[in-house]
Parts: structure tokens; C-alpha cells; sequence
């Protein structure tokens, strides 16, 4: 869907925009390396609670499910979230037949994800994800709230193509003064709630076991309940290192 003509002839429509409006505001420069940066540096990250993380590491037969699958196993209750029904309704929409299937995530710069979502950050190999995930200007919940439930094309892309939707998305965000160094947190914002969060979201089609990460972010104010040196040791025997952030 990611790779069909309309979506792609979309997409290089709104990178173009972005583009001549990045030259007519002198920020062409720094919007052409968004798009290097992005599409040769991004990695796709998930955050989850350390207790989460700490069960895929126990074994190499731990898979991390989707809410779908939890729901189905009876792991799981349906939340009274105001995004439940949004979300079923997106997702059937977005990824149609296989929506149980799919993993969420986010692009990133530097070697955290999203606060929101957990105080560990698994950072997948890119070799793992790369052919079976697509990218998402944001939170497709979000967006599609947003836009009565209409999806125009031009908002998704192939993992090869991220640096392009960056640009189409964040080129409006650069001035003159903005640097290299200010990318990570122009592509990847933590907002004061899980709403105002802001990210470019990628979805993983498939299976996700921690033979698939290839780092592990804690960040530091977190209080896990485990220690430090075990949670350490089992990712260890994956060939996970652990970074504090």
C-alpha cells in the first residue's frame, strides 16, 4: 500500500512543496539534511514499561504482542480510552485483513522513544524491520480524528522513502538558525501528554522478539522493579546493550 503509484506520486508532490517553500524561506540546506539524517540514520524505536522489556528478555521465545492479541488471549481489557473505537475504526482502515499483525513504533534520532509510552526504549535492528515497515506522518489515530476519518494519500511511506516524509512533514518547522544538532528533537517531541506527543509513527508487519533489538534505552529517573545488573545480564545473552538516556 506503502509502494502503490497514488501514494508514492502523493508523497513526491508534498516533498516538492515542502522543498520550494524550504528555498523560498533559506532553508533548503537544513531541510535536505532532515531528509539525509532521516533516511540514513533514523532507527525505529518502542517503549514499553521495564517489566515488559524484562519479560522478552527472559527467553528467546517471548514475542511482544499486539493489543489485538492480548485482548483475544484474554491477557487484556479493552480500555474506556476515547482513542478505543478510533483506533479499531484507523486501523481496519490503515491496515485492512491484518491489522492484528502490525507493531507500532516511531522514528528516532537520538537513543530514546517516547516517554509516554514506557521508560524503556527498544531500538530495533534496522536489518530486522526494514522490509516489513512502513512509516506515518503521525500517530494515525490522531490524524484521522483529525481528518473525519478520511486518510489522503500522500501520508505514508516505505521505510526506504522516511526521509522524504520527514521533510513533507517537518519542513515548515526549520528557520535559518535551526542546526544538525536540533533534528532529533524536530523529528521525535515529547509533548506534556501522551496527545501532544509528536512523531513520525512506523509500522512493523510481524513477529517482534528481543532477537530482534539491538538496544536497549532505560531512562534513568525510572524506578524498575528489577535490578539493574539482572536486567543487564539477560539482555546480554541476546547481544543487547543497555544505554542510559
Amino acid at each position: 500500500m506503502a509502494s502503490d503509484p497514488a501514494e508514492v506520486a502523493a508523497l513526491d508532490a508534498r516533498y516538492d512543496a515542502a522543498m520550494t517553500s524550504a528555498a523560498a524561506n533559506k532553508t533548503e540546506v537544513i531541510a535536505a539534511e532532515l531528509e539525509r539524517e532521516t533516511a540514513t540514520k533514523s532507527r525505529l524505536v518502542i517503549s514499553r514499561d521495564s517489566s515488559e522489556v524484562y519479560r522478552l528478555a527472559s527467553g528467546a521465545n517471548q514475542l511482544y504482542a499486539t493489543y489485538y492479541n492480548l485482548v483475544e488471549a484474554g491477557l487484556r481489557l479493552p480500555t474506556d480510552s476515547k482513542w478505543e473505537p478510533i483506533r479499531h475504526r484507523v486501523d481496519a482502515m490503515m491496515f485492512p485483513r491484518y491489522q492484528k499483525e502490525v507493531r507500532f513504533g516511531a522514528l528516532t534520532l537520538d537513543e530514546a522513544g517516547l516517554l509516554h509510552y514506557g521508560d524503556c526504549h527498544m531500538i530495533m535492528k534496522t536489518s530486522m524491520i526494514d522490509y516489513r515497515t512502513t512509516t506515518f506522518t503521525e500517530n494515525t489515530a490522531a490524524f484521522a480524528a483529525k481528518t473525519d476519518f478520511v486518510i489522503p494519500l500522500g501520508h505514508r511511506a516505505t521505510w526506504a522513502r522516511r526521509g522524504r516524509l520527514a521533510v513533507a512533514k517537518l519542513a515548515s518547522a526549520l528557520t535559518t538558525s535551526t542546526a544538525a544538532a536540533n533534528l532529533p528533537t524536530i523529528l521525535k517531541t515529547d509533548g506534556a501528554t501522551s496527545d501532544d506527543d509528536s512523531f513520525v509513527e512506523a509500522h512493523i508487519y510481524g513477529s517482534i522478539s528481543m532477537q530482534t533489538v539491538e538496544q536497549v534505552s532505560l531512562t534513568r529517573a525510572a524506578k524498575p522493579a528489577y535490578k539493574l545488573s539482572a536486567f543487564k545480564e539477560k539482555l546480554k545473552k541476546f547481544g543487547v546493550r543497555v544505554v542510559m538516556v
